[in-house]
């Protein structure tokens, strides 16, 4: 039986000048180099449309395709279209035939604008990924009853007339603007109840995120993730009151994030990444933090002492930490951490490590797996 998938790594057009047609084939993935210096214009996207139709997975991620050619149309067992990166500046009308498609990839390097009107004619269409910098226009999406995964769409292309259509939407990608009206939005989407991921990000040159309320509206949301600067970390009541997990990344808080943080009682995974805090010194205090199990710090590139205290975190089990270049060492409230089962070092410095398995080996003798990287 011949061969149902096909990877290429290279040397593409000259590949498909050589084989003939090979008409059982299900998935074909081409792997280009992403180097902006490697010529990696593709031409036989045609070959591939005329000889390949019971195609369910076509992968051009990285190859340069000007545009599609309405051939596209034709593949209508397709399931997976990937075209991150291919600087594609149109999609042709007859995409609008692939009602077999369930996932969507234009994110990326793309040129697209004006996408709209084809992409909301994919009502089965399941997880969709743009690029908010550059794919223009009002995205009317609750014609996709079918959506479960969005991301990223900018906050001012999205309409939302009868949201409560997105039955099965679960994750949104969201980029923002300093007055975007997120408290409006929040509203908009509250009655989804499936909906369980948020992810927040701005495109401002100052990367500032606007007003966080409203986010308190959303029941039904279990992840978190915000991306730009925060002037204020929202207070307990005003984040969704079922959050479990929360990534802050490039938040440039100057006050202790960690005073807020504990009082959220079903947060058990809590993210610090990349400048999200400016401070030098981090105090876990006791008290809070009910349920949290998994705890990240990760490019915090001013933090030099942490502080946990006794009893602070009752259920951590795994902790890491990644990239701190000014952090001296643990500290001795690890101890009291009995629940701590993993421990991650990646990125640190030599003298935190050299401490760690030396001086400080009592610290952590207690956990049972340490892994450092």
């Amino acid at each position: 039986m011949k061969s149902r998938r096909h990877a290429v790594l290279s040397n593409i057009d000259r590949y498909f000048a050589s084989r003939p047609s090979i008409p059982r084939l299900r998935s074909l993935l081409l792997f280009y180099p992403s180097h902006p210096t490697v010529a990696n214009m593709f031409s036989n996207l045609d070959v591939i449309c005329g000889s390949f139709k019971l195609l369910r997975v076509l992968d051009l991620e990285n190859t340069r395709i000007n545009h599609l050619q309405s051939e596209i149309g034709n593949l209508i067992n397709l399931r997976y279209l990937g075209l991150k990166n291919t600087r594609i500046n149109k999609l042709p009308s007859s995409m609008r035939y692939l009602q077999s498609l369930q996932t969507l990839d234009i994110s990326g390097n793309v040129l697209l604008h004006n996408i709209a009107n084809i992409i909301c004619k994919m009502e089965n269409v399941r997880h969709l990924y743009i690029n908010a910098s550059t794919c223009t226009g009002k995205f009317r999406i609750d014609t996709l009853k079918n959506l479960q995964t969005l991301s990223c769409i900018h906050i001012d292309n999205l309409i939302l007339k009868s949201s409560g259509k997105l039955l099965n939407l679960r994750k949104l990608g969201v980029a923002l603007s300093y007055n975007s009206d997120v408290n409006r939005f929040c509203n908009s989407i509250a009655v989804l109840e499936q909906f369980e991921s948020l992810r927040l990000v701005s495109l401002m040159p100052s990367g500032c995120l606007p007003s966080l309320e409203g986010l308190s509206q959303l029941h039904s949301l279990i992840k978190l993730s915000l991306k730009g600067r925060i002037e204020m970390l929202p207070v307990p009541r005003e984040f969704p009151p079922n959050i479990a997990q929360l990534t802050l990344h490039s938040s440039f808080l100057r006050t202790n994030p960690m005073d807020v943080l504990k009082h959220l009682p079903k947060l058990s995974i809590l993210r610090l990444r990349v400048e999200s805090y400016l401070g030098d010194q981090l105090t876990i205090s006791a008290g809070g933090f009910p349920l949290l199990r998994f705890l990240e710090l990760e490019n915090l590139g001013h933090l030099k002492d942490l502080t946990i205290e006794d009893g602070a975190t009752p259920r951590l089990r795994h902790l890491r930490i990644s990239g701190c270049p000014c952090l001296k060492e643990l500290p001795v409230g690890i101890m009291s951490a009995t629940t701590l089962q993993e421990l991650e070092i990646c990125s640190m410095p030599s003298q935190f490590v050299n401490r760690l398995r030396g001086e400080h080996s009592d610290r952590v003798k207690h956990i049972p797996s340490i892994t450092f990287s």
